[in-house]
């Protein structure tokens, strides 16, 4: 009895009801290993941990994904109850197990007030997802949960209408929706503006500036969304009202630059060749054209429109301009949007097709690994040894083609010290499921480690795991200093694909491919590349297995949210190192 009144989800429950739940519920008692409930079967029962802890898993695509791990006092199974529906996911014991559980039939019969604390903690789960209410803590997400209800629409059903009153907030939970406004011209026509999708809203702006509707929200597929009233709007997301009005701001510029744009296309004919500058203030180009780069700047002048993520050296902002100050240098850099490779290998499953090792298919994975070669062939020439090559550090462009970044561990090889050539460095860096045996070992290492990488690339992208996957760092260290024995390839592997990792991956950095005479050439004539065009690569004539759908120049709906809260270091230097800067 006081081990279920300690549980949150029993907490509105009386004395009476707990005292007939914990009569039907029923013990039992799984040792390390054994499978509490399986995927895709019927769901028949409700469970609650009384003691030690299980994981849930789900299989995709023949590649069982961790989801959590779950211990005393959490529960599981109710979605199955609630929906209806087959298991959606594994649940595996860890350790010696007890839980108790309770059949369809009784949680019906005993459960109905918890039926609504069920479909509420389902609501708070979606809610979590969701960037803008990130800030909230758990009791306010409570409130707004309780507050929300759920609506659905159909393919082309209008969820709003552009000048009607707008007393209702939105936030997508399944499927893609289109904004419209009225044409200017035809009055009878409507011109997509932008699209949005799962975990991002709508509606605010009519209610934020107490006005009519100033766009038509249409489903484009099967729509399902959480509703919010005025009242409950004004009173529980108060709190996020500046970032909901950056976020009105910023699709307005966008549709002003793209008003303009259609504009300027319709009297000249054809888009401009001239290269935009843009200005602090608007996602729209200068229409004076100046040259802004040499202005003075504060970081406050900046339009800091979200934080993507963090790197060696800072922060990366999504920002309107470029500048920099006493403290600080700011990088203008090219928006790649279509999101990092490592979310197409271990989240998105639906966007490419798989094998069944998990990884991608041979041609898409021969594009990938062309592409990273191209740069890598590209920074070698430099003399750059690039030394962390990963997954998470290429990006998908609009087109699909990849994209290198985040230089944090770059270094010249061979580089001049104390008046003497060094042909090798000794910094240990990198990720390690990456490293080289001589990078772990200290022994000097040169630009054939970033061979040793691509090889690691390469099984990542063919079998849906790193070579040398392990929990802890001191194991991967030591299946990399004995990779001869630990280098193993799933059954069926393609054999081109074995003949260049082993290549790649030799422990001998001096007969690696790439390292030999001919240099990377011998690994683009490899077998496993048979067929490919390089220079159709190189002019990007080659068409992608993938292209990343971008709504905008401002999309950046591929990254994750990242707290925007940073502290800044002084500098106390001199200024002069950065005059050319």
């Amino acid at each position: 009895m006081e081990f279920l009144r300690r549980i949150p989800l029993l907490k509105n429950l009386s004395n009476e009801q707990i005292s007939k739940l914990a009569g039907a519920l029923v013990s039992h008692k799984f040792l390390d290993g054994a499978t509490i409930i399986r995927q895709g079967d019927p769901g028949d029962s409700f469970y609650l941990i009384k003691d030690g802890s299980v994981k849930c898993t789900q299989n995709k695509q023949g590649r069982e994904i961790h989801l959590m791990t779950l211990s005393r006092g959490n529960y599981f199974g109710e979605m199955a109850l609630l929906l209806d529906e087959p298991r959606h996911a594994s649940v595996t014991a860890v350790g010696s197990v007890e839980v108790l559980s309770l059949r369809k039939q009784e949680f019906t019969r005993l459960l109905g007030p918890v039926r609504d604390v069920l479909s509420l903690q389902m609501r708070i789960r979606v809610l979590r997802s969701v960037p803008l209410l990130s800030r909230l803590s758990d009791a306010e997400l409570d409130h707004v949960g309780n507050a929300m209800r759920v609506e659905e629409y159909q393919p082309n059903e209008r969820i709003v209408n552009e000048g009607e009153p707008g007393n209702i907030f939105y936030i997508i939970t399944e499927g893609v929706v289109k904004c419209c406004k009225i044409s200017a011209t035809n009055s009878n026509e409507e011109e997509e503006i932008l699209q949005l999708r799962d975990q991002e809203y709508f509606g605010e702006r009519a209610l934020l500036k107490e006005e009519p509707r100033a766009a038509s929200v249409v489903a484009l597929t099967r729509v399902e969304c959480l509703a919010l009233e005025r009242a409950d709007f004004t009173c529980l997301l108060n709190d996020l009202k500046g970032i909901m009005i950056q976020e009105v701001n910023r699709r307005e510029d966008f549709f002003q630059h793209e008003k303009q744009r259609r504009q300027s296309q319709e009297v000249v004919g054809i888009a401009s060749e001239t290269k935009p500058v843009y200005n602090v203030d608007s996602a729209a180009p200068s229409a004076a054209g100046e040259d802004v780069s040499q202005s003075s700047f504060k970081m406050e002048d900046l339009n800091v429109l979200r934080t993507l993520g963090t790197g060696t050296f800072g922060r990366v902002k999504l920002v309107q301009f470029v500048i920099t100050d006493a403290d600080q240098i700011y990088m203008l850099m090219e928006l790649v949007q279509g999101g990092e490779l490592w979310m197409y290998i271990y989240d998105r499953f639906d966007s490419l097709p798989r094998t069944n090792f998990g990884g991608f298919l041979k041609g898409h994975t021969q594009f990938y690994a062309a592409c990273a070669l191209s740069a890598l062939d590209y920074i070698h020439k430099k003399d750059v040894a690039y030394r962390d090559l990963k997954p998470e550090n290429l990006l998908l462009d609009s087109q699909g083609y990849l994209k290198i970044i985040d230089f944090g561990f770059a270094k010249t090889v061979p580089f001049q010290k104390n008046g003497n050539l060094q042909l090798k460095t000794f910094t240990l860096c990198g990720t390690p499921e990456y490293l080289a045996p001589e990078l772990v070992l200290s022994r000097g290492h040169d630009k054939s480690v970033d061979y040793w990488a691509f090889g690691c690339l390469v099984y990542e992208l063919m079998v849906g795991r790193t070579p040398f996957q392990d929990e802890q760092h001191d194991e991967i260290f030591k299946k990399i200093i004995h990779s001869s024995t630990n280098l193993t390839f799933p059954r069926g592997l393609d054999n081109d694909c074995i003949d260049l990792i082993k290549g790649l991956m030799n422990p001998n950095p001096a007969v690696r491919l790439g390292n030999l005479l001919g240099g990377p050439k011998e690994i683009m004539e490899h077998p496993f590349f048979s067929g490919l065009d390089w220079s159709q690569l190189r002019r990007k004539t080659i068409s992608a297995p993938f292209h990343p759908s971008i709504r905008d120049p401002m999309d950046v709906s591929s990254f994750e949210p990242y707290p925007d809260d940073e502290k800044v270091v002084p500098y106390k230097g001199t200024q002069s190192i950065f005059d050319k800067f």
